[in-house]
């Protein structure tokens, strides 16, 4: 568990990543930064890798709630929820290099991921952003994917 974590900087309230990183099994929570990922900021040369866990309640003032992407991000049965941030609330990425697997990215302010149609998997998908202070709508399927 990462938990109650902040930095005052570039974003990455729980960590910032400029190499490899892979977290399992975890649960991330509580974390807040100013900018650019309330739990994980992967930055260009960055490789983030999280499978079989919870990004749940970062806060943060700008993009990416949850996690914020410029290098290489892959989730697998993990799940983005109840996070927030000026856009992006569960994923920001600067990239198209984003992929899901057999997880669920939804609930998260002002919407779940951003900018629309970067997400391997989402594209053609609409995400409305939804009045203040209610959950966005879902980014991803519906229930675990079929590619498990």
């Amino acid at each position: 568990m990462i938990n109650g974590n902040k930095t005052t900087s570039v974003g990455g309230g729980a960590l910032i990543n400029f190499g490899n990183l892979t977290v399992t099994g975890s649960f991330l929570s509580f974390n807040k930064a100013p900018i650019n990922g309330g739990a994980i900021n992967t930055q260009p040369a960055g490789v983030t890798r999280i499978s079989n866990s919870h990004i749940h309640r970062q806060h943060l003032g700008g993009l990416g709630g949850g996690l914020s992407n410029l290098g290489t991000l892959s989730l697998d049965r993990t799940q983005v929820t109840g996070n927030e941030g000026s856009a992006g609330g569960g994923i920001a990425t600067g990239n198209t290099h984003v992929t899901l697997r057999a997880s669920r990215v939804r609930n998260n302010i002002p919407d779940n991921c951003n900018p629309l149609n970067t997400i391997h998997g989402l594209h053609g998908l609409t995400f409305a952003a939804p009045p203040a202070r209610r959950a966005g709508r879902r980014c991803g399927p519906l229930a675990w994917d079929a590619a498990r």
